[in-house]
């Protein structure tokens, strides 16, 4: 089963909010977009998407695939490695899940 399936919320978060036009929607970093999420989606939304990025990453896959699926099956345009002191996918994942719960 595709990730988009397994995990339809975190699909239509990400291709949604971290679509080809992130930046010019939201600003230069990930935490506005983040911020712009937040602001948009109920507390139940958001702790659905944190909670299904928290199962999305208890698969076992290594860097390499985790980011492969992040792009190309659920429509993410933003690369952490990219970023200004980048991070990996995983951790970069993490940090979303946690600003999701900060949040509520």
């Amino acid at each position: 089963m595709a990730a988009r399936d397994r995990y339809p919320g975190l699909h239509r978060f990400l291709a949604a909010y971290f679509n080809e036009d992130w930046v010019v929607i939201s600003g230069p970093t990930w935490q506005h977009v983040a911020e712009d999420f937040c602001h948009d989606a109920s507390v139940s939304e958001r702790c659905a998407v944190a909670d299904q990025i928290d199962a999305f990453l208890a698969d076992p896959r290594d860097e390499a695939q985790l980011s492969d699926v992040v792009f190309r099956d659920l429509g993410c345009y933003y690369d952490p490695s990219a970023a200004a002191g980048g991070s990996g996918m995983r951790a970069w994942l993490r940090q979303l899940a946690q600003a999701m719960r900060l949040s509520t």
